[in-house]
């Protein structure tokens, strides 16, 4: 897991060397999480509604050749899931998820500083935890830790002092199950998580690249 980790910091960090047109920034993402279970004896869906959010170095790569200025995002994030159920207003019980997440989403312009984006990542859930009699017990072994997703969504990128904001909604699905074959439930139901993240991102740039980005160079 480290190995991987230091991988993906050294990649930033050869992107943020790379020239005008990588942009390096910070950003969160508010999120609502959905546990998708369909029943594999009765053939029906259930939604376990959640919550979470990601954070982290979000690196932006502007195709300056390109004559429809379309780019991709990339960076390394924190993950965080959680599932909670409450009675009389008490935590009665709990599943919750950490991780470290690396996206590659197509930017593609559509009409002036607002772009298209479609692509896909992997999480790696380095630490899941259920909550049982009382106490918090890790139950990494009984999850599948990679989990890659499919995504798309939309984001407005404008100029804003020292760089650019972006402000966006993505959805994010996981094509894994999520637990492991022989957890208990899982020859009754599958289990996969869908994410809906609202996206608050900044961006340096050292000069002004109104023109690249919203296409009027």
């Amino acid at each position: 897991m480290k190995w991987r980790v230091l991988v993906a910091i050294l990649v930033i960090g050869q992107f943020a060397r790379a020239g005008d047109g990588v942009k390096v920034g910070f950003g969160i993402s508010p999120s609502l999480r959905i546990n998708a279970h369909h029943s594999k004896i009765i053939k029906t869906w259930q939604f376990q509604t959640g919550y979470g959010f990601n954070a982290g170095i979000p690196v932006r790569v502007t195709m300056l050749q390109s004559a429809a200025k379309m780019g991709f995002t990339t960076g390394l994030f924190y993950d965080y899931t959680a599932f909670d159920q409450l009675q009389f207003g008490v935590l009665a019980s709990s599943f919750r998820l950490s991780g470290v997440q690396v996206p590659i989403m197509i930017n593609y312009p559509i009409r002036g500083t607002w772009f298209a984006d479609f692509g896909g990542g992997v999480t790696y859930y380095f630490l899941t935890t259920g909550l049982s009699g009382g106490y918090r017990v890790n139950i990494n072994s009984d999850v599948q830790q990679f989990q890659p997703w499919l995504g798309f969504g939309v984001h407005n990128l404008i100029e804003r002092g020292a760089g650019n904001f972006e402000l966006g909604l993505n959805i994010r699905a996981a094509f894994l199950e999520l637990f492991e074959k022989d957890y208990p439930g899982v020859a009754a139901a599958t289990s996969n998580i869908l994410c809906i993240d609202g996206n608050i991102r900044f961006y340096f740039s050292k000069k002004n690249t109104k023109g690249v980005i919203d296409g009027t160079e």
